[in-house]
């Protein structure tokens, strides 16, 4: 989907943005040295950007750093489920990139495809005062867990609450 959003950009704000879609055709620490490159020159002529680029890609170093060193207006996570694992490197970078976003969208058709849990990853890169930051907190309160298999969610509870809480943003 990552050719798609220079068409986006293109049909739906012509000539407001640049744009850079970093595809598969270079190694992580090249696409870095093109996006500080490409930041630099939209800069230098004052001119607003847009930088696409996948999880697999943004968690790499060479890129995730010089991702990380910017300040950005948003930052959009497409597919948002991707990042729904507390754990996950994609989940914890997406939600450190997301700290130096102004604001941060979520786009998916499916915020909670295996269980509620799905929601913790992708709250905590939109807003992490929603959830907190820590998933032994998250799970103390909407979860039970195995008491032979403490990773194990035996059941989800105060649902009612954690609804109310989706729904505020």
């Amino acid at each position: 989907v990552m050719p798609v959003w220079r068409g986006q950009f293109h049909e739906h704000a012509p000539g407001e943005f640049q744009t850079l879609v970093l595809d598969g055709s270079q190694n992580c620490k090249q696409k870095g040295e093109n996006v500080h490159k490409f930041l630099q020159h939209c800069a230098i002529l004052k001119q607003r950007c847009a930088v696409v680029v996948n999880y697999d890609s943004m968690i790499r170093p060479g890129l995730f750093d010089v991702l990380l060193a910017h300040r950005w207006c948003m930052v959009v996570a497409d597919e948002s489920h991707k990042i729904k694992g507390h754990g996950t490197q994609a989940s914890k970078k997406s939600h450190r990139i997301g700290q130096r976003a102004g604001r941060r969208l979520g786009l998916t058709g499916t915020p909670m495809p295996h269980d509620p849990g799905d929601i913790f990853g992708q709250y905590r890169f939109l807003d992490h005062t929603i959830f907190g930051t820590y998933w032994t907190q998250f799970t103390s309160r909407y979860a039970v867990k195995n008491k032979y298999i403490p990773q194990k969610v035996d059941l989800w509870v105060n649902q009612d609450e954690m609804i109310e809480k989706v729904n505020r943003i």
